[in-house]
């Protein structure tokens, strides 16, 4: 803070201590040399300034062209998969129930050929027990015309062995 106290006394004490008048300096030709350094310098440097900073901006607006084209492409690509992946979610659905479909058809066709096969076994167990009827029929009848005929001492008559097979079935 004191410096700052004495830098303010002292400066005007330097500023009117100077000798030189404006009037004796050629500051007038220094700037005269300076505004022609600059104009030269600025018709020499221009053009390509110009040229860098013009080639620079197209840069960028093709760089930002470029992005604008990728997002756009991304963009329609992830509608394209999205659309996709909908049709994937519809035709999942539809596979399904033809699945369903398919195993319904299947467990009726499955569950018609047992019923066939029940109705077959059965019909089968109906005509094995009449045959075994039958034979069993033939049996009795054969045992008893072979005890009736290898007894002589017994006299058959036709209504005697009419009524033995009556007993023999009954």
């Amino acid at each position: 803070m004191k410096f700052m106290y004495l830098a303010i006394l002292a400066l005007p004490t330097i500023i009117f201590a100077s000798d030189i008048t404006i009037t004796h300096s050629d500051f007038f030709y220094r700037v005269f040399n300076f505004s022609i350094f600059v104009g030269l310098l600025y018709y020499l440097i221009s053009n390509p300034i110009k040229e860098f900073f013009i080639a620079r901006r197209d840069g960028i607006e093709n760089q930002l062209t470029e992005i604008e084209r990728r997002l756009e492409e991304t963009k329609k690509a992830k509608e394209d998969a999205l659309a996709r992946v909908e049709d994937s979610k519809e035709k999942s659905k539809e596979i399904i129930e033809t699945a369903k479909k398919e195993a319904k058809l299947l467990a009726d066709k499955i569950a018609q050929n047992n019923q066939k096969d029940l109705d077959i076994l059965d019909k089968n167990y109906t005509e094995k027990c009449d045959n075994e009827l039958r034979r069993m029929n033939r049996d009795i009848i054969d045992e008893v015309l072979n005890d009736s005929i290898n007894n002589e001492d017994i006299s058959l008559s036709t209504p005697k062995v009419v009524e033995l097979v009556n007993k023999k079935v009954a």
